[in-house]
């Protein structure tokens, strides 16, 4: 089968769209525009109910600002609050209400559209973006008016912050604890501890001594010798049986002290230890699912646990940002690397923070990897590449790490982690890959990037989000659709067109 995906071919896809567009157009409302009508349709497929609506601690590379309403009310507080998001990639709008109504003739979802207009009005950006994610987040747990006052009620807007040296540095650092719970610990005969990096450990299995790793360029870096503060909750045992430790600090500069806090049933209480009576490793699995289970895109972790390729390369966008589909790489390797059928890591920077402009289709660089199936050496050369690059513009050299990892391991399949916004600068170069590329999307929990299904269709792949594995796109014919998440797409001339926007009224 030949594949045209040359220059000429996205012109055709583009005039596809705008066909598609004014065919469907009359079922719209006139009063409507499509990206209002897309971002309330998304709200109505794409909604979840807690008690009570808790404020995040954003992940590195993402700040989240709050824009409140009052009570019953679609006026906002302080339209101001939405400026920090102006400019910006909006990655997900979250529209939180109160369930509770004392009058059967309230409606509220007039309430929310009033609001989303309003939205509309201080924050353009996010009804421009496509791959926005949109939430509606009803909270049951007001029995009241005075209750339901005392709630959060309005817009949460997460949005990508800028790549930049501390922004890498945190990330990397975010990274660095993590690594310290994943380290893989085998038991020697005498009762000792030894980490994946070589380094004895205590029995416990934390590591108590100076750890440096050498880089490939010849470099140093030290682990740190002790627990991250950060990290520092998920190796304390609690005091008594049904406790939680739900925060911990050091309390003293030697590190030998902690001051923690515990949840007891429905109170808490802070005490100072002494940390070797309370230290204990948790291993691998419970210190990653803890914090990393919880992400509502946790789409690494349940894709890698559900899939069993054989001979694979795990390709990896590492750019600024995907730190929190990184995490949950290193979550999945210790299964990874058990079951063997893993044969290298492929880590890339989209050209080492080369400048866009000097950015050569197919020697855009930035790539790091290693075949050694080891905890340690795959960490070495992924932080070695955030080290090396921020991703600069939003393309990313899919293609060309693709590639590489072919000539690494002929004959077997690629694994793709990416970054569903950031389109391949290089799509054009698909059709020089000859092995299956099985796509872990990150950041796709609004809209599917139809490229990424474009280049799962063409090498014979698949394409994964956190609840669906789409395996037939290679089997597809000339007029079929496909849903994928909450969107239909058609198929014509090798390309996916999404449907959705063009054919409801609202």
């Amino acid at each position: 089968m030949h594949y045209n995906n040359g220059p000429e071919d996205y012109s055709m896809i583009a005039y596809i769209r705008l066909f598609l567009f004014f065919t469907f157009l009359p079922v719209f409302s006139v009063a409507q525009d499509n990206g209002y009508a897309r971002a309330y349709h998304m709200l109505n497929v794409n909604n979840i109910k807690p008690v009570q609506f808790v404020r995040e601690t954003p992940f590195p590379g993402r700040e989240i600002v709050y824009i409140e309403c009052p009570f019953a009310s679609p006026v906002f507080i302080n339209p101001n609050s939405a400026a920090p998001a102006r400019g910006k990639i909006i990655e997900k709008v979250q529209l939180v209400y109160t369930t509770y109504r004392s009058d059967e003739s309230f409606s509220q979802q007039k309430l929310n559209q009033q609001r989303l207009r309003n939205l509309q009005k201080v924050l353009p950006e996010a009804f421009n973006m496509p791959m926005t994610e949109w939430e509606l987040v009803g909270q049951t747990g007001a029995t009241s008016p005075e209750e339901g006052k005392n709630y959060f009620h309005g817009f949460v807007i997460t949005y990508r912050t800028e790549p930049s040296a501390s922004s890498i540095k945190d990330e990397i650092t975010m990274l660095d604890s993590a690594f310290i719970g994943l380290i893989t610990v085998r038991k020697s005969s005498d009762g000792s501890s030894t980490s994946s990096d070589g380094s004895s450990t205590s029995s416990g299995g934390i590591d108590t001594r100076r750890s440096d790793i050498v880089m490939p360029d010849g470099s140093i870096v030290t682990l740190r010798r002790d627990i991250p503060q950060d990290s520092l909750f998920y190796f304390i045992r609690p005091s008594t049986p049904g406790a939680t430790v739900v925060a911990a600090r050091y309390a003293d500069t030697a590190h030998t002290a902690i001051i923690v806090t515990e949840r007891f049933m429905d109170h808490k209480r802070e005490r100072r230890w002494n940390l070797e009576e309370h230290k204990e490793d948790p291993g691998p699995s419970e210190y990653m699912n803890k914090k990393y289970l919880t992400n509502p895109d946790s789409v690494v972790l349940t894709t890698l646990s559900r899939n069993n390729w054989n001979n694979f390369m795990l390709v990896c966008d590492v750019t600024g940002s995907m730190s929190p589909y990184t995490a949950q790489i290193f979550a999945s390797l210790p299964a990874v690397i058990e079951n063997r059928r893993c044969k290298g890591f492929l880590f890339f920077n989209d050209g080492d923070k080369k400048p866009t402009q000097q950015k050569k289709q197919g020697h855009v660089g930035g790539l790091y990897f290693t075949q050694e199936i080891r905890m340690d050496s795959a960490y070495r050369a992924a932080q070695k590449c955030m080290n090396s690059g921020d991703g600069g513009d939003l393309p990313e050299n899919n293609i060309e790490a693709l590639l590489r990892a072919e000539k690494i391991n002929p004959g077997g399949e690629l694994v793709l982690v990416a970054d569903n916004w950031a389109t391949p600068r290089d799509l054009s170069m698909c059709d020089q890959l000859s092995q299956p590329v099985h796509v872990i999307l990150c950041s796709a929990r609004g809209v599917v990037n139809p490229d990424y299904l474009f280049l799962a269709r063409v090498t014979n792949g698949s394409i994964h989000i956190r609840d669906q594995d789409v395996t037939n796109l290679g089997t597809m014919k000339e007029g079929e659709s496909v849903k994928v998440g909450f969107q239909n797409f058609l198929l014509h001339d090798d390309h996916f067109i999404p449907l959705e926007n063009f054919s409801r009224d609202f």
